[in-house]
This record gives C-alpha cells, structure tokens and sequence, in this order.
C-alpha cells in the first residue's frame, strides 16, 4: 500500500511539474500582442541587432535610440519647435530647428533598457547642450514591426520570444508566418506597471535559417554540454597559438576576446559578441573589431593597427569539457573540422 501510494505520488510530481512547464510558457494572446509592440520600439528605429550590454555602453546608440522613439511616438509633446530657427542657421539653430529634453531620453531609456542614463552628450546627429538635444525635422525610412509567433520562458526568467516583420506603411500584417526575429526580454516593473526590458535582439537571415538549423544538428556530434560555463581563459590545444577569454554579463551576453600569434613580433586580437542559444551554442559571427600589434625588436613603441575581422560561427562545450570551434571543411565529418580548446588558468 505505501509503495503504490509513492508511484502515484511521484506519477502526480511528474505531471505538475510536466504541467507547470508548460503552463509557464504559455503566454495569452494579449501578451503576445503587447510583447510585439514592445519590440516593434526597436525594430522601428532599426535597432534589429543589438544588446543591451553593447547600447548601455554607448552613449550615441542611446541617444539615437531615445530621440528616434520619441520622434515617431510623442512628437508633439517631446520635440519643441523654435520659432527663431525657422529661417535661420545661426547659434543653435545651426544644430535644428527642435529641441528635446534630456529627462524624456533618460525616461525612454529607463523604461525600454532599465538603464539609469545620468550623463549626455552630443553625437553624429543630434547636439546637446545645458539639459537640451537639437535635432532637425526630418522624415524617417520605412519601419518594420514584429508579430510576435512563439515565446517561451528561459530558466533565468527571461523570455525569449520568435517574431514576424512586416512594414506597416505597406501591409496590414505578416504576409507569413516565417520566423525573421527574436529577442530575449527580460519581465520589469516601469512606473509600477509591468513591462519587459531588452536584453537582446536579432534580425534574422532567412537565407541562412535552414542551414543553420541543419549545422545545429551536425553538432550533436560532439555532444554539446547544455547551460556550459564558458566563462574563462581557453587555449588552443592544437598548436597554442590561439587563446580566447570569454566573460559573461551576467544577462546571457557574452563577450569573447581572441588572441592569435601571428609570429614572434605579431598579434592579432578581436571582439565578439554573442549569446547563448539552445542552452547550448554561442554564435558570435563576425568580430566587432580586430586589432594587430607589431613589436619591434628596437624597444620602439608597438604599431597597433586595424586588421580584417574574423569570425566564428559557433563555440560549443563536448561532452569532455573542451571548447570546440568548428570550421569548413571537406569532410563529413564535423568532428574532424573543429579546433578544441583547454581551460587554462591565468
């Protein structure tokens, strides 16, 4: 009687767990309208490929995120018109014929990026100066906005969602279903309402969609570990002519830096970005930079020049705890076509 009555409990654990799974990804579908508007705020002004980690620490994204917001959704209340600059190019209105306060742009960012934003500054577009932004009048280019499809709640809480792009101007709607975006948002109180901030987006490539999934399925062959600890200093175990550092923001961004001796005066070091997908792989794609330094033999100062950037396509943790960083090749055998890399300590 006590062993059946275990079964059934544990059979009743199972299913409320199996339940409560997928209860918590389900989602209403006034919730996934309201999550399409929020991302439609970044798709709108061309934010398709971002983070969060990568606009907080620039202040022109910020701004130009802020002020295009603003211009599209609260043109009338946040851009004041200054009559004297109508006909004129002189002083300030050498920089717009609109102003905008800095406490709408900090309240944009806060409400959108959960970010603090206390110190401005001029950029390319827009010139600020004493609590002011001037800006032109001008129209923008055609937007798109986002559909939300499918969403699903990651294990940090945050949520990742898979969305639709379509232009407003032109369509009524998605002329499919395809999957074009998707963005990890994180559940936020703004003002006492609850809301979601950005944690990162990504425009897709629907010409590479289909083969990217189908690589994903070639690594199965190394066994990727899932939610592996890539935080780090790596090198390769190969030659040992390649290491990588990757470090974590704590929000699912990582940041990878390589380093690659190029001989005995020459090194090669770039940037990636990237977050974890399907628990399992980190695609950095193309370096954001690549720097190389000389050194010269004669004591002289190191040449630090800009060099072709590099990509990577996936890093992924085996089944050994190595890294693994596939790359093209002739076999079929993907296994075959990576270099591993060992932790190492610093």
């Amino acid at each position: 009687m006590k062993l059946h009555t275990k079964a059934v409990l544990a059979g009743l654990m199972i299913l409320g767990a199996a339940a409560s799974a997928s209860a918590k990804d389900e989602f209403s579908k006034d919730t996934m309208k309201k999550m399409g508007v929020f991302v439609s705020n970044f798709t709108e002004c061309f934010f398709n490929n971002t983070t969060r980690e990568e606009m907080t620490a620039d202040n022109e994204k910020l701004v130009n995120f802020a002020m295009c917001h603003l211009n599209v959704n609260a043109w009338k209340s946040s851009y004041i018109p200054l009559p004297e600059c109508l006909n004129s190019q002189k002083g300030m209105c050498a920089y717009g014929q609109f102003k905008v306060s800095s406490d709408k742009v900090a309240r944009v960012i806060k409400k959108y990026l959960d970010y603090d934003m206390k110190k401005f500054a001029s950029t390319e577009y827009y010139h600020y100066e004493k609590g002011f932004f001037y800006a032109h009048g001008a129209d923008g280019e055609q937007p798109e906005y986002a559909v939300v499809r499918k969403a699903r709640t990651l294990d940090n809480g945050n949520i990742e969602i898979q969305a639709s792009l379509y232009n407003p101007e032109a369509e009524d709607g998605p002329s499919s279903d395809d999957i074009e975006l998707t963005a990890v948002i994180k559940p936020y109180v703004f003002e006492s309402k609850k809301t979601w901030s950005l944690v990162s987006i990504k425009k897709l490539d629907g010409d590479n969609e289909a083969d990217e999934d189908e690589d994903d399925d070639d690594y199965e062959a190394f066994n990727p570990q899932k939610n592996p600890k890539f935080e780090g200093f790596w090198e390769d175990d190969v030659v040992g002519k390649t290491s990588m550092e990757i470090s974590s923001s704590g929000d699912g961004a990582y940041t990878i830096i390589t380093s690659h001796a190029m001989g005995a005066f020459e090194n090669v070091e770039c940037t990636y970005r990237a977050r974890l997908e399907d628990d399992r792989f980190l695609k950095p794609g193309q370096a954001e930079k690549c720097l190389s330094t000389k050194t010269s033999d004669d004591g002289s100062p190191d040449k630090i020049t800009a060099a072709d950037k590099d990509s990577i396509e996936v890093i992924l943790m085996d089944g050994k705890g190595r890294l693994q960083v596939p790359y093209e090749c002739d076999s079929d055998d993907v296994t075959s076509c990576s270099t591993p890399y060992r932790r190492v300590k610093r």
